[in-house]
């Protein structure tokens, strides 16, 4: 069982389908939790349909600002308990039948709206003995590790979120490939490295799912890397199903062979017949499609390594030009 928590700001709706569409294939999560995504419910309707997720919950935004979405299958079962532009607060049920209760947060932007926030969420723990978690942007830097360039370490907006932690007894999930979850991508003295994405339990969620682990993504046009939680420790690629794409049809060497993959000694039309010719030619263009495309999908997947590779090395300087240059790329897809 897998989860995406990521604040998808600076993606416009075409934005964001692309680069879920990746992170779905990848992982195959079981929940989706996107904050900052500035869309109508109308418009996060129409993406989620088009990646084929089965059921939502939406907290518009408020003006150009704000937005959030709670996407999850038909094997998972959430109630929503209470919800507002900071907070969905849930009830969830898996396949396995364990329930617990999940609170995907987008901590205010503004200092002055912080402190509030986080002594509102202490309320929740007066019926959370059960299992519970806390995931998503929390919007504050609670320890001098997780800031880089920029004003300096703000302690008594990270004393907020720490009393928060404290009064409700809970844990905080090390993200792999971090300590930042965030950047200003820009370069030099003006970089920005902030660590304000996380993920908080209970001592009962843990002993429910002990084997969870929780690591961030590489950041593509969102500010933010993506918080992925496997709940049970691992996930299973999926097996890639055979697709046609029609942008082979603007090669000329995809109807040859098309043709001589379907060539048959057998002049009988038979049902067994028809699957061998079936079989035989989506083998025959997958190893035609490595072939001919091969080279630019290693292209692509060599800048995306080095992006994350400086993410996690903090050279940012290289980190914008890399970035442009990856987009590009994805715009000849």
């Amino acid at each position: 069982m897998a989860c995406i928590c990521w604040n998808v700001q600076g993606l416009g709706a075409k934005g964001i389908g692309r680069a879920l569409k990746n992170l779905l294939f990848k992982y195959k999560p079981n929940f989706v939790f996107l904050s900052e995504t500035k869309q109508k419910k109308v418009k996060l309707e129409k993406l989620k349909r088009k990646l084929r997720i089965d059921n939502s919950f939406y907290v518009d935004p408020e003006g150009i600002a704000g937005g959030l979405a709670l996407w999850w299958d038909n094997d998972t079962k959430i109630s929503i308990i209470r919800a507002n532009k900071n907070v969905i607060d849930c009830s969830i049920s898996c396949c396995k039948g364990n329930e617990w209760f999940c609170s995907f947060v987008y901590g205010p932007s503004y200092r002055e709206k912080k402190e509030k926030f986080w002594e509102g969420m202490k309320s929740l723990r007066r019926d959370r003995e059960a299992p519970w978690c806390v995931m998503g942007d929390s919007n504050i830097v609670i320890r001098k590790e997780e800031k880089l360039g920029g004003n300096i370490y703000d302690l008594g907006q990270a004393n907020w979120i720490l009393n928060f932690i404290g009064e409700c007894d809970l844990l905080e999930m090390n993200l792999k490939c971090g300590p930042f979850s965030w950047s200003n991508q820009r370069t030099d003295n003006e970089s920005i490295l902030e660590g304000i994405d996380r993920v908080l339990f209970n001592s009962a969620w843990f002993d429910l799912f002990n084997r969870a682990e929780g690591f961030l993504e590489t950041a593509i046009g969102s500010n933010y890397n993506p918080i992925i939680c496997n709940l049970f420790g691992y996930y299973r690629k999926r097996m890639r199903d055979f697709k046609f794409e029609s942008k082979w049809l603007l090669e000329d060497d995809c109807n040859q062979v098309i043709t001589n993959s379907w060539k048959h000694p057998s002049i009988r039309i038979t049902e067994e017949n028809i699957c061998s010719k079936l079989s035989r030619t989506s083998n025959k263009l997958k190893k035609w499609c490595r072939e001919k495309f091969g080279k630019h999908k290693r292209k692509l997947d060599e800048l995306q390594k080095q992006i994350s590779d400086i993410q996690k090395g903090q050279l940012m300087s290289e980190y914008a030009d890399l970035v442009n240059k990856l987009k590009e790329e994805l715009d000849k897809e």
